[in-house]
């Protein structure tokens, strides 16, 4: 007679889960934050400018970032550079249309928000951060196959090329596109347009009401 042994299997599979930290859910990770004025821009995915709790700020997530993505946006990434003013690092068209992120649309109607904690400057040694950590609540998406993002790999200035990381552009890294007005917690120094800089933080999934881990 044959006998399955399935059962014994899958028991000692569920042990090995709950007993490997290797194997646990993880949604604490390391990421690169910019920021953004969402009442200039005027218009977001989930069509709000801030986070529904006055005390949060309003950010946009990578649509490729690795971890903490609100859903690819379409189409995917596929930098078409006959798009883009090289000299200018900016799109040719100024009528330009870009990619829509209907898959944002889940953070949206059942809020997204993480925990953010200032870790360094980006691409410094930087280890003595300031401030305070903030909630944020995804009201956005940062879509990295989007000319507006794309092009600015270019430029008649090297200065002013930005790289992927720093534009929603690296698969690999957990991109956040912040309020300005979070700055001056995270940091303790005053957000300034075009001098202040971007940050290397830590992101961790929260409950939007409580503020409590997930």
């Amino acid at each position: 007679m044959f006998y399955s042994s399935l059962p014994v299997i899958l028991t000692d599979l569920t042990a090995l889960v709950l007993a490997s930290p290797r194997l646990e859910k993880r949604t604490t990770f390391t990421g690169v934050a910019t920021f953004n004025d969402f009442i200039k821009q005027g218009n977001t995915v989930c069509r709000h400018l801030t986070a529904r709790n006055p005390n949060h700020f309003g950010a946009a997530s990578g649509d490729i970032s690795h971890d903490i993505s609100p859903g690819r946006c379409d189409p995917p990434l596929d930098p078409d550079e006959s798009k883009c003013n090289k000299a200018e690092g900016k799109p040719l068209d100024d009528h330009y249309v870009g990619p829509a992120c209907p898959n944002t649309r889940t953070h949206c109607d059942k809020p997204t928000c993480f925990r953010v904690q200032n870790i360094g400057i980006f691409d410094s040694s930087s280890s003595n951060p300031t401030g305070t950590p903030i909630v944020v609540q995804i009201i956005d998406s940062c879509p990295a196959g989007h000319a507006q993002n794309y092009c600015k790999a270019f430029n008649a200035d090297p200065s002013k090329i930005v790289p992927s990381k720093e534009r929603c552009g690296d698969a690999s890294t957990n991109y956040l596109d912040i309020d300005y007005n979070a700055y001056s917690k995270l940091t303790g120094a005053a957000f300034v347009e075009g001098q202040s800089a971007n940050l290397n933080i830590q992101i961790t999934e929260v409950d939007c009401i409580t503020e409590q881990d997930k």
